[in-house]
C-alpha cells in the first residue's frame, strides 16, 4: 500500500513540476467528505490553474475554464487508499453580489488514478478512472480570495472494464485564491 501512495504522489509531482514556482497556481484547496455508499472518509488537497478567466460572459455572470489537480486519501474502516486526478473545470460565477458573496456553479470531467481496484467492497475494475465533479458555493472575502462550496464526485471506469461499480463522494471544499 505504501508503494501505491509513493507512486501516486510521484505522478502528481511530475504532472505539476513544470509549474513549480510561487505563482504557478491560482488557488489551493482542501476538501473533506464522505462516501455515499458507506463509511469511507476522504481528504483531498488540490491546486487550480485558471486557463481562461473569461471564457464567456452573460448578463448574469462569467464563465471560466480551469485545470484542477488533486491528490486524495480515503479511509474505509482502517483501510487506506490514495487517488490523484487532473480535471478541467468549467466554472460559472454569478456577478450579482450578495453582501460581498458571489455564488458559483462548477462542472468537470477528467482522468484519475486510485491505488486499489476494490474500495468499500465496490469493484472499480481498473486503477484508471474518470472523475465527474459537480459543485456549487460562494466566493467571498475582501479580495474574493475564498471559495466555500459543496461538491459531488463520481468516479468510475466508464465501462472500460468488466467491473464498474464506481464510487460517489459528497465533499465540503475550502479554497484560497491568489488571484
Amino acid at each position: 500500500m505504501r508503494t501505491a501512495y509513493l507512486l501516486l504522489s510521484c505522478l502528481f509531482l511530475l504532472v505539476f513540476l513544470p509549474f513549480a514556482n510561487c505563482h504557478a497556481f491560482d488557488a489551493y484547496s482542501l476538501s473533506l467528505g464522505k462516501s455515499t455508499h458507506g463509511a469511507m472518509t476522504s481528504v483531498n488537497l488540490g491546486v487550480r490553474k485558471i486557463l481562461m478567466p473569461e471564457l464567456f460572459q452573460t448578463t448574469t455572470g462569467t464563465g471560466s475554464l480551469s485545470l484542477e489537480g488533486a491528490v486524495g486519501w480515503w479511509n474505509d474502516k482502517g483501510d487506506n487508499f490514495a487517488n490523484v486526478s487532473l480535471v478541467p473545470l468549467a466554472i460559472y460565477t454569478f456577478d450579482k453580489v450578495f453582501s460581498g458573496w458571489r455564488p458559483y456553479v462548477e462542472i468537470g470531467v477528467g482522468p484519475g488514478l486510485v491505488s486499489d481496484t476494490v474500495v468499500e467492497d465496490r469493484e472499480l475494475g481498473s486503477n484508471l478512472l474518470f472523475m465527474d465533479k459537480f459543485g456549487a458555493g460562494v466566493i467571498f472575502g475582501d479580495d474574493s480570495q475564498y471559495r466555500l462550496g459543496i461538491r459531488y464526485h463520481h468516479m468510475s471506469n466508464a465501462d472500460l472494464a468488466s467491473q464498474n461499480d464506481g464510487i460517489d463522494l459528497g465533499l465540503l471544499l475550502l479554497e484560497y485564491s491568489l488571484e
